[in-house]
């Protein structure tokens, strides 16, 4: 306001110059910009402009979000892997689709995720199959299911990916302690008469030594008891073997490798003595 008022009072004493009326009329527009500005400001101030209205859903259309919603939740937490195969164009595309997916090619899992693509987009549709693929820890096997869909006109196939490596490798350690447990049963059950009839014969042997030859009665004495102490020791192998079966499984992890706990060093140190004790 002040330099307005400045220029003002300086056109008006040089009236008589019309070129100077013009330069101090030139010099007052910028302050009368920033003057109009100031003032477009401060109306701002104490009128506020009104907020704008919010969009109000229907039920309906709420309804519709919500359930999206809750779909999209349930597909980023699926308990397998989605991926989305694009048909479109001349080279299908593979994309993660939840949480599931994005782990398994991340780093860590699959060493070669391109591969891995490539292998879900060369499945044909509406095929279920086992597939293996390499990872940071050996090679993985997954079922695969994959169904075709179109979605607004474009074809696409659904790759629902469930990697069952775990569950193939508990059922094999299961199968082996049954075979273990069902083989160590009927070896035991034949050792045990062995053993005992061996142990009698020996005893009848010595009650009878008086009236067997000399010869004979130390040789029948020496075969019977090498029989019965190979039948022990063979019973205390298979017994020492048989409890590998019921060992707990492991519960300690160091990295990426189980440790063995003391109850496996246990069995283990007794089967490898009974081994070297029937070496000998």
């Amino acid at each position: 306001m002040a330099g307005v008022a400045v220029l003002g009072f300086g056109a008006g004493m040089v009236h008589d110059s019309p070129r100077l009326v013009v330069l101090c009329g030139l010099a007052a527009l910028p302050l009368l910009f920033t003057l109009w500005r100031s003032l477009e400001r401060l109306a701002m101030l104490r009128h506020p402009k009104p907020p704008e209205p919010k969009a109000v859903l229907t039920i309906e259309q709420q309804h519709l979000v919500d359930n999206a919603l809750a779909l999209e939740t349930s597909l980023e937490h699926a308990p397998i892997a989605l991926f989305r195969i694009d048909l479109a164009g001349e080279k299908e595309s593979v994309s993660p689709l939840n949480g599931n997916a994005r782990r398994l090619v991340a780093p860590g899992r699959a060493s070669d995720p391109g591969g891995l693509y490539r292998q879900l987009a060369g499945q044909p549709g509406e095929r279920r199959t086992m597939i293996q693929f390499d990872t940071e820890r050996g090679v993985e096997r997954a079922l695969l299911a994959v169904s075709e869909l179109a979605l607004q006109g474009r074809a696409q196939r659904l790759a629902a990916l469930m990697p069952v490596e775990s569950e193939l490798e508990a059922a094999a350690l299961d199968a082996w302690r049954q075979l273990v447990h069902v083989l160590t049963h009927e070896i035991m059950n034949s050792l045990t008469p062995v053993a005992s009839l061996s142990r009698t014969a020996r005893d009848m042997v010595e009650d009878c030594r008086e009236v067997l030859p000399p010869d004979v009665g130390h040789d029948l004495a020496i075969a019977l008891d090498a029989i019965s102490r190979r039948a022990d020791s063979l019973a205390d192998f298979v017994a020492s073997y048989r409890s590998l079966s019921n060992v707990p499984p492991a519960d300690g992890v160091e990295g990426d490798r189980q440790v063995v706990p003391d109850v496996w060093r246990q069995h283990l140190a007794a089967v490898l003595d009974h081994v070297a004790r029937g070496a000998r």
